[in-house]
C-alpha cells in the first residue's frame, strides 16, 4: 500500500501544478482482436449430446487495437495494426471514424507505430507546450514505447505528461472486457447470417467498428477512472486486501502494479509485489 499511496501523491502534486481538468486525463491501451473470435455460451437441453455454434475457419490472425479515452468520456478514434507487410485500403473498409491503420511483422505495437500514435494523439487534442495531458498507459508491457515518449518530450515535438501507469488501468476495468465480449457477438452473427463464409482481416474494421459503437459510452469511461480514483482523485478507493486478492490471482513469478515517471522523465520506482 505504501507503493499505492506514492501514485496518489503524485497525482495530487501534478493536479496541483498543471491543473489537469478530466478531459486532459487519458488513458490508452492496446486490446486485441482475431479473426476466429471467442464463442459465447451455449445453452441446450440436458441429455443433449450434439451441442454447436458457428466458428469462423480462418486460422486466427490476431489484430491490436490501440485505444485511448479521457476521463470526461472523450474517445480517440483507434489505431489498428494489421499482421502483414502492407497495408490495403479494403483493411479499412466501414471502420471507426478517423481510425488509423497501419501494419507490423506480428501485429503488435512497436516503438515506431507509437511514435505515429502519438502524432494521432496530439492531433486529436491540440497537445501542445502550453496545453499539457497527462498519459496514463501499463509502461511494464511497453518499456520501448517510454523511451519513445520520453524522447519526444525531450524535443518538445509533442509534451503531453506521461507520467503513471499501473496494471488495473481504467480501459481494463470497464471497457476492454464488454468490448472483446460485444466483438465477439458481431463475429456470431456475422457468421451466422453469412453462411458458408468465413471472417477475415477485411471483415474486422467494420465488426470492430460496430461492438466499438455500442461500447464507447462516456458512462463506461469515466467509471473506469472513477472505480480506481484517478478521476476524482481518491487515495483510498483501494485497500490492502484488493491487492493481496489481486497477487494471489497473478501468475507465478508475476509482479504487479505500479510505475511512474517523475517531472524531470525520469522513471522512478519498479514494479513490486505488494505483499
Amino acid at each position: 500500500m505504501d507503493e499505492i499511496q506514492r501514485v496518489y501523491s503524485k497525482l495530487e502534486s501534478l493536479f496541483s501544478k498543471f491543473n489537469f481538468p478530466a478531459r486532459r486525463i487519458y488513458n490508452v491501451d492496446e486490446t486485441e482482436v482475431s479473426t476466429v473470435h471467442t464463442t459465447s455460451r451455449i445453452i441446450a437441453s440436458k441429455g443433449t449430446k450434439q451441442v454447436g455454434t458457428i466458428i469462423s475457419w480462418e486460422r486466427g490472425k490476431n489484430i491490436t487495437v490501440c485505444c485511448a479515452v479521457s476521463a470526461a468520456g472523450d474517445y480517440i478514434p483507434p489505431m489498428f495494426i494489421f499482421p502483414r507487410q502492407r497495408m490495403s485500403p479494403q483493411l479499412q473498409c466501414d471502420g471507426p471514424t478517423g481510425a488509423l491503420y497501419k501494419c507490423s511483422k506480428n501485429g503488435w505495437m512497436t516503438s515506431e507505430l507509437f511514435t505515429v500514435w502519438l502524432e494521432h494523439f496530439a492531433k486529436e487534442t491540440s497537445a501542445s507546450i502550453d496545453n499539457h495531458f497527462l498519459l496514463i498507459m501499463d509502461i511494464h508491457s511497453n518499456q520501448s514505447h517510454i523511451i519513445v515518449f520520453i524522447f519526444l518530450l525531450e524535443r518538445e515535438r509533442h509534451p503531453h505528461h506521461f507520467n503513471i501507469s499501473y496494471r488495473l488501468q481504467p480501459l481494463d476495468l470497464t471497457f476492454c472486457g464488454p468490448l472483446k465480449s460485444t466483438f465477439n457477438k458481431e463475429c456470431e452473427t456475422f457468421l451466422k447470417t453469412h453462411a458458408a463464409e468465413k471472417i477475415t482481416p477485411y471483415d474486422i474494421a467494420k465488426l470492430f467498428n460496430q461492438a466499438y459503437g455500442r461500447v464507447s459510452s462516456v458512462e463506461k469511461a469515466t467509471n473506469g477512472f472513477k472505480r480506481n480514483g484517478i478521476w476524482p482523485l481518491n487515495r483510498n478507493v483501494y485497500s490492502d486486501e484488493d491487492f493481496m486478492a489481486a497477487m494471489n490471482l497473478s501468475p507465478p513469478g508475476e509482479g504487479s502494479v505500479l510505475s511512474l515517471i517523475d517531472d524531470d522523465n525520469q522513471i522512478e520506482g519498479t514494479s513490486q509485489q505488494l505483499v
